[in-house]
């Protein structure tokens, strides 16, 4: 039997629940791991399954949740209207949020312990307001860390966030205003581009280059097109989504156009510590003499994507964050800051990041080679030195929206390109979270991909 046919019918047999009422609206259904476990399927198969059943109007996904029923009742037809755009693969159609790693490769269960053990030796966590700043001890443990790679962060330069989302809020607010223009090295990630549009924010857009990251040359055209540019907001270790790793003699010398041009750089860190080999490399904070740049950090792509804790050091515009963080969220709760303290300052990081390093390069790797014994020459992608992201350009004029509309390229963490560039100029390019895409779903894809680019 072939995995259509296999896909077709599990797609099939859960839309007969869903009429009959055996499936109720608002019922969850089983993960698409477990199913797998059941049923002996790959998972190319029960994602295709569950995508149909998408297409069809029958279910929904929720991030970090997983599948809902929302329709349709007995005797309803299954064909759904869709949007405009509605086939494009966002983070939001998997069961899993396709910007966060595997979820198997967090420490899941000593979190769980230490959590235990944090509530019963604080009685009071529940009724106690949050320090403003963020945990005294986290905060002094986040800053001895940062000493490890020469940033040498001082505690009450820190500022504890719900998650690097809100520390990146923090920080556009903080440099710009609606009708400014902010520079975003591209294809981006799309959280950078929809922060900007809500906050009315022009997006001025700068080539990541695959062996530096960010061109200084585009850069400095920049600053001469747009008067009112005011910021630029990168990630200088294991871009995302292209994997770049920008040197650091490009580093030292994007700080010193910034201090010449009196431009705020953004630094968004989250994946300077998942290096596949050698030592983390350092961030631009490192380099940073005259609080030229706003740090920004969190746990949920390295220890503990629930607990939602990031981190900000502002540098000059601290006392303004500051102000706008107590105005906005007051503090950040207490309990996963207290748990994070506690891994950090018993040592647990240290085997797992070596862990996690070690499986992100295995996950990558295979990727690579999986793509490299299938695809043809006019595809082309970098191996990237850290993170989990891989990117994948294919040749100019094939739309990728398009070809994940076909189940067997549409596995779990692969997503259209178009998402990364507010001009659309991706639409060729994947991107791959190679920590997501499953080994057994690798070969198919790239056969798959093979196909649809020939014909």
């Amino acid at each position: 039997m072939s995995t259509d046919s296999k896909y077709q019918l599990l797609a099939n047999e859960l839309e007969e629940a869903i009429h009959s009422g055996r499936l109720a609206i608002g019922s969850r259904l089983a993960s698409v791991r477990k199913v797998m476990e059941q049923r002996s399927l790959s998972l190319a198969t029960v994602v295709a399954a569950y995508r149909t059943l998408e297409e069809r109007g029958l279910i929904e996904a929720r991030a970090k949740s997983g599948y809902f029923v929302i329709g349709k009742s007995a005797g309803a037809k299954s064909s759904a209207i869709k949007s405009p755009g509605a086939s494009v693969a966002t983070p939001s159609t998997s069961p899993v949020n396709a910007n966060c790693p595997d979820l198997e490769l967090f420490p899941r269960q000593r979190l769980h312990r230490l959590t235990a053990s944090v509530v019963r030796r604080h009685q009071y966590l529940p009724t106690t307001y949050a320090h403003g700043l963020g945990n005294t001890k986290l905060r002094g443990e986040i800053a001895r860390r940062s000493a490890d790679f020469g940033s040498f962060i001082r505690a009450e330069e820190l500022i504890v966030t719900n998650g690097a989302t809100e520390a990146l809020s923090l920080a556009l607010r903080a440099v710009a205003r609606p009708g400014d223009s902010i520079a975003v090295e591209t294809p981006a990630n799309p959280l950078f581009l929809a922060l900007l549009a809500e906050l009315h924010i022009e997006v001025v857009e700068i080539p990541a280059l695959s062996a530096q990251g960010l061109s200084l040359a585009a850069l400095e055209q920049a600053l001469l097109d747009h008067p009112n540019l005011r910021a630029c907001l990168l990630v200088p270790n294991f871009h995302h989504p292209t994997g770049a790793l920008m040197p650091v003699a490009t580093k030292r010398a994007l700080l010193a156009l910034a201090e010449r041009a009196k431009l705020a750089l953004i630094e968004d860190d989250v994946y300077g510590d998942l290096q596949h080999e050698g030592p983390r490399p350092p961030p631009l904070k490192a380099f940073d003499s005259n609080g030229s740049v706003i740090y920004v950090n969190s746990y949920s792509k390295t220890i503990a994507p629930g607990m939602q804790v990031g981190w900000i050091a502002a540098g000059r515009w601290h006392a303004q964050i500051e102000a706008s963080k107590q105005s906005v969220a007051v503090a950040t709760a207490e309990l996963p800051q207290l748990v994070l303290y506690e891994f950090l300052n018993r040592g647990s990081h240290v085997p797992h990041l070596r862990r996690m390093r070690q499986l992100l390069r295995e996950s990558t790797q295979r990727v690579h080679d999986g793509l490299a014994r299938a695809l043809p020459k006019e595809c082309q992608w970098v191996v990237p030195a850290g993170g989990y992201f891989l990117w994948l350009e294919l040749p100019t004029g094939i739309s990728t929206a398009q070809l994940l509309e076909q189940p067997a390229l549409a596995p779990l963490g692969i997503s259209s390109g178009r998402h990364c560039s507010v001009r659309g100029d991706f639409d060729h390019c994947l991107r791959i979270n190679t920590s997501l895409l499953d080994q057994s779903a690798i070969a198919p894809f790239a056969v798959a991909l093979e196909r649809a680019l020939a014909g």
